[in-house]
């Protein structure tokens, strides 16, 4: 399946923390799989269905606020641990938290 995105992840990631900054808290979130692979399947709305991207993802950045995690295809954000299980082999990613601003 070609990439549902609509536009570059880090790009909608930035627009959605600048609109959450008056709110709380606002982090990045980068996610990357081991040295020289691809974040394989990611479950998409609405009914979770497991899919791998093409072009393939090599990293993916999200917003993290308020234990809640935001991205162009969960606008409305899950909790942390709940939006790790999306991805087909989460134990293998790094999640890493950066700070925004």
């Amino acid at each position: 399946m070609s990439d549902p995105r609509t536009m570059d992840c880090e790009v909608w990631a930035k627009q959605k923390a600048k609109t959450l900054l008056d709110k709380a808290k606002v982090e990045l979130l980068d996610i990357r799989p081991g040295f020289k692979q691809v974040i394989s399947g990611i479950k998409i709305p609405p009914n979770d269905e497991m899919i791998w991207p093409f072009p393939a993802w090599h990293y993916h950045v999200a917003v993290l606020s308020q234990g809640l995690v935001y991205d162009e295809l969960r606008p409305l954000g899950l909790p942390l641990e709940q939006y790790k299980q999306l991805f087909q082999y989460s134990y293998a990613l790094t999640f890493t938290v950066k700070p925004f601003s």
